[in-house]
């Protein structure tokens, strides 16, 4: 999958395509089992999460498509997971 040059982070490539889906924020936090701040804060990169493999699942992507950078870097979101829920 190819994401616009501005979707340069985990968070951006989720909610580009949470939001390509028409899923709604509190939609998709509620499948996930996690509260609509959390994944807001996810999808602008402020907290890391290990409910990745759920989010692309249900976005019908692999994670390595949104955690591939030109870069070969990781985004800084995948870092952290402080805060889980």
């Amino acid at each position: 999958m190819t994401f616009p040059s501005d979707k340069d982070t985990v968070g951006k490539r989720l909610r580009y395509l949470r939001e390509n889906q028409g899923l709604s924020l509190r939609g998709f936090a509620k499948q996930l089992n996690i509260s609509g701040p959390f994944l807001f804060d996810i999808e602008h990169d402020r907290r890391g999460t290990k409910k990745l493999q759920e989010m692309c699942s249900l976005l019908g992507v692999d994670v390595s498509e949104l955690t591939t950078f030109s870069n070969s870097e990781e985004s800084p979101a995948l870092d952290s997971s402080a805060g889980e829920k």
